[in-house]
Parts: C-alpha cells; sequence; structure tokens
C-alpha cells in the first residue's frame, strides 16, 4: 500500500481554488491502485428514472458460484460492497491465473426484484456494465412483473406449477408440468426451493431488453445470418429462474407452456393493426443472439385480447416482432469547424425530408475532421440540422447552426459540414513535479488514475458529470466541460468503486490555466 500527499488525490478539487496555494501539504493518506485485470464495473440504478429515489439504499451484495472465492473487491480486498453511488468493483484476485472462472453476482435492496449476473471469465478483459434495478411497487412505464416460489426434488425435478402475471392491460402466464427437470447453463441440475420471475414488456419498453434496436448477426428459422435490421417489435417478456444458492435456471429437459397476450393498437410494419388471424413472428434471446423460433397465428381468448400460445426450453428473453430494413451503405457526416480535442458534443437531428418529422437526434463529434456514419437507420430522404446546443451545459435548440441539403440515407456519401461557432473557452490543468537536483520522478508513487466529477452548485445531488481521468502518465489535460464564471462543487477519487471521498464545494472557475507546481521530494528517486 502506498504513502501518498493527500493533494495528489485531490489534485483537481482543491488546487482549482487555490492556484498557486495547497492548504493541505504534508497531509498523508493510505491508498491502493485498482487492480488493472479481470477488473469488473457494474453500476446499479433505478430503472424508473421518475422516481426520485435513483440508487436503491443499502445494497447488498453476495458473490455466488463455483469460483466466488476467487473474486477481490478492487483493490485486492474481501470486503465487497456497493458504493452509495451504485457502483460494484470487484476483480479475479491476480493469485488466480488459471481460467475458465465460474460466478454470479448477486445484489439486492428492500423492495426491488433481486438482480442475479453471471460470469463466465475466459481471459484478462475488464468489464463495465450497467444494471437496472426494477422496484416493485414503482416500475417503468410499459412493464409488468410478478414472483413465484416453488420446489424441486434433489434430481432437480419440479412439481407442475403455473405463475400467472395479471397486468393493467395484458396478462402473461407461465406453466410448468410434473417432472420437467431444471438445468443452469452448465447443464447441472438445479435444485431446492425455486425462485421464478415473470416480466412482460410492452413494445416501447425494449430500452430494457438487451439488442433490441438496430439487431446484427440474428439468426433465421432456417439456421442462416440476417441482415441487420431494426426490430418493430409488439412485445417482449422475460422468465428468470433460480434457486436459494442464486444458481439460475438455464434450459428444461421439456419445453414448457407460455401464454401470451399483446395489445391489439400494435401495427404491422406495412401500418395495418394487429387482428385475429395474423401471423407474428417469435424470438428468442439465445446465446446472446436474437434467433426466430417459428410464426405463430393471432387468436382471441377469452377476456376479448389477442393472444399467443408457445412453448420455450430456455429460459430468458423473448419477443414477437418483425423486422424493419435498415441501409447497410450510408451517408458519412465530415465535420469542418473551429473546434479541437473539444470533449463535448453536439444536439443533431434528422428531419424527414417531404414531411418535415424528426427521424432521428443525436449527439455530434463536431471537432474539426471528426467523421460520423449514419449507418444503421432505416431508409430515408433526409436533412441534417446541428444545433448551438451541447452534452454538458445545454443551449440553443430554437433554430440550428446548420442544415444540410437533402440526402438518402441508404447512399454511400460524404455530407460535408461548415460549423462557424468558436469552440468554447477550453480549461487546461497542468501538473509538474520538481525534484531536487540528480533525482527524477518516480512515476510509480503516483496513482495509476484519478477521476473527477462535477455538477453545478446548487443543482440536484445526483447530477454528478465526469469531468476528466488524470493518469500517472498523462498530467495534463484539457476540457470544455466547465465555463468560465460558473460555480461548481467539484469531487474526485483514484477509484469510483470506493466512493468519492475529496470534495471541494462553491468553486467559481476564474481562469483558463491552472498550473499546479508540487515539490515532490517524496515522490523523488
Amino acid at each position: 500500500m502506498k504513502a501518498i500527499s493527500l493533494l495528489l488525490s485531490i489534485v483537481f478539487v482543491i488546487t482549482i481554488a487555490y492556484a498557486c496555494q495547497n492548504p493541505l501539504e504534508g497531509v498523508v493518506i493510505k491508498t491502493k491502485d485498482a487492480l488493472a485485470t479481470s477488473a469488473i464495473k457494474i453500476h446499479y440504478y433505478n430503472a424508473n428514472v421518475t422516481d426520485p429515489e435513483r440508487i436503491p439504499k443499502d445494497l447488498k451484495v453476495s458473490i455466488v458460484g463455483t469460483d466466488a472465492d476467487k473474486v477481490v473487491n478492487s483493490v485486492g480486498g474481501k470486503k465487497i460492497t456497493c458504493s452509495k453511488e451504485g457502483i460494484l468493483g470487484i476483480a479475479i484476485s491476480p493469485d488466480y491465473l488459471t481460467r475458465p472462472l465460474k460466478f454470479s453476482v448477486v445484489v439486492e435492496a428492500e423492495g426491488y426484484i433481486e438482480s442475479i449476473k453471471s460470469f463466465y471469465i475466459i481471459d484478462q478483459r475488464n468489464y463495465d456494465i450497467n444494471m437496472p434495478l426494477f422496484k416493485t411497487n414503482n416500475l417503468p412505464n410499459g412493464l409488468e412483473s410478478t414472483e413465484n416460489q416453488s420446489n424441486t426434488t434433489s434430481n432437480g425435478n419440479i412439481s407442475a406449477f403455473s405463475v400467472n402475471l395479471k397486468g393493467k392491460s395484458e396478462n402473461l402466464s407461465l406453466a410448468i408440468q410434473e417432472g420437467v427437470n431444471l438445468k443452469d447453463e452448465f447443464n447441472q441440475p438445479v435444485t431446492g426451493k425455486i425462485t421464478t420471475i415473470l416480466t412482460y414488456f410492452e413494445g416501447n419498453a425494449k430500452s430494457y431488453v438487451p439488442n433490441a434496436y438496430t439487431v446484427y448477426n440474428a439468426i433465421d428459422l432456417n439456421g442462416k445470418t440476417l441482415k441487420p435490421f431494426d426490430f418493430h417489435n409488439f412485445c417482449f417478456f422475460q422468465t428468470e429462474l433460480f434457486n436459494e444458492q442464486y444458481q439460475k435456471v438455464d434450459s428444461f429437459s421439456e419445453p414448457i407452456d407460455i401464454t401470451v397476450e399483446i395489445n391489439g393498437n400494435n401495427i404491422h410494419t406495412s401500418g395495418e393493426k394487429l387482428k385475429v388471424g395474423d401471423k407474428i413472428m417469435f424470438w428468442g434471446y439465445i446465446g446472446g443472439v436474437w434467433t426466430q423460433l417459428g410464426e405463430y397465428v393471432l387468436k382471441l381468448n377469452n377476456r376479448g385480447k389477442l393472444e399467443v400460445s408457445v412453448k420455450i426450453s430456455k429460459s430468458g428473453y423473448y419477443t414477437f416482432g418483425e423486422m424493419y430494413q435498415v441501409c447497410e451503405k450510408a451517408p458519412t457526416i465530415v465535420i469542418n469547424s473551429q473546434f479541437s480535442n473539444a470533449d463535448i458534443y453536439y444536439f443533431a437531428k434528422l428531419i424527414e425530408a417531404t414531411k418535415r418529422t424528426e427521424v432521428g437526434a443525436f449527439y455530434l463529434n463536431i471537432n474539426n475532421g471528426a467523421k460520423t456514419s449514419l449507418a444503421g437507420r432505416r431508409p430515408n430522404h433526409v436533412y441534417l440540422q446541428i444545433f448551438d446546443y451541447n452534452s454538458e451545459y445545454g443551449g440553443d435548440l430554437a433554430k440550428p447552426i446548420y442544415q444540410s441539403a437533402p440526402f438518402d440515407l441508404c447512399t454511400e456519401q460524404q455530407i460535408n459540414v461548415n460549423i462557424t461557432i468558436p469552440q468554447p473557452q477550453p480549461i487546461t490543468l497542468e501538473l509538474v513535479v520538481n525534484c531536487p537536483d540528480g533525482k527524477l520522478l518516480n512515476e510509480a508513487d503516483f496513482p495509476a488514475e484519478m477521476y473527477s466529477q462535477y455538477r453545478l452548485s446548487n443543482s440536484a445531488l445526483n447530477s454528478w458529470k465526469d469531468l476528466f481521468k488524470l493518469t500517472r502518465n498523462n498530467r495534463k489535460l484539457t476540457t470544455n466541460k466547465l465555463q468560465l464564471g460558473k460555480r461548481y462543487i467539484l469531487r474526485s477519487t483514484t477509484n469510483p468503486a470506493q466512493g468519492w471521498p475529496f470534495l471541494q464545494k462553491d468553486t467559481t472557475i476564474l481562469q483558463s490555466h491552472y498550473l499546479i507546481k508540487l515539490n515532490g521530494e517524496q515522490y523523488c528517486k
């Protein structure tokens, strides 16, 4: 464990206010660099963006599975917890180099559905994952969920049972017949008390389903790879089963029955409403790939609802939906501007050329020479608008600063864009370490990484944004995210998974360049 000056850990948040003076010189703390390989960062948050509780309180973390004992926290310790920002940092201990390894991360919070994320580690790569958590009494719009318990015998055979989800509009039911054997992803029996979670997603709730927008490498009924397409979904559902040890069910020895109601207001890609007798395609998310499983005929049930009955052999995500063609060849936007190395992005729209309706919106890199492909969008004839409105502090959305001539989204061409607005004033931070004559800086004494975040003074407590990251090899950084004359709250850490211990309140940005000179004798060799 290294001793480093507190100044180095909060190099930005303190010196930004005291440019030439260090009020904390001589204060020493203990810190340790985060593990750099086989590291996993998971960000947990409330899926419902309208709920004031953005991060669930008192998140309980459990590491379970065959190789759970080989998992440590982000700095190599055994105490594994989430930070108050909902960030979990873990890693495979450097003491274990053998692969593969398998384990699951379980996170629980009062009033939320359990989250189980399984890992099968085969190499030294790192993972950075966002995991939404679902509050049972305040689910996001378009979601319904229910939970049920049952038991298996010692060999994984389950007694017959059913789970019925009665939604506000549509219902969903699952039925497992007597004697079905439950297996995990390694073909081992799942035994004991079984929890079944059944979730229904309306088609417009696809943001909570993996890879449900533009789809690549999907498989058709004949096992062939489909061309990329944009999913047009009528609904999704998810089945999740696990035992008291959080061993997840991956497959069933015999197909189980699912009955799904589908909202009659859904329309085909042709624009016609769904009706009794229509055939719709059923898809499963198998092995991380959407796969066609068969066409099914819509029927009318005794509730007067459109309904489909299917059988599934694996637990996971499923959908009913159709495909919109997308452009594999497409224009590329090329920027000509005064911007250079800007770390802010500007709002852009694609407008349908005839109807003048918006068909796409995104943030665009407008650094000089920047290129952005428009591939993967539905065929259309559009024009591009760019606004003086950026990703960090907004701007003007009333009138575009640039508008192109109409162009075809499926034609490979270059859209040259001239941006005339000046780049906002960059703020530069430079850290200089002075060593006594005859000595050189010992880089290894510095933290490998130092992170900073910011928010405007008097802004919401959960409105933190990433500012930048200093490293021991890169101690000069420039940002456009801060504005001269604005007042900010700033915080810093060497490891976000361990929290943000260093805070600087109400800092007004008064100059564009901060030179931090350190008497670095203790860091020299």
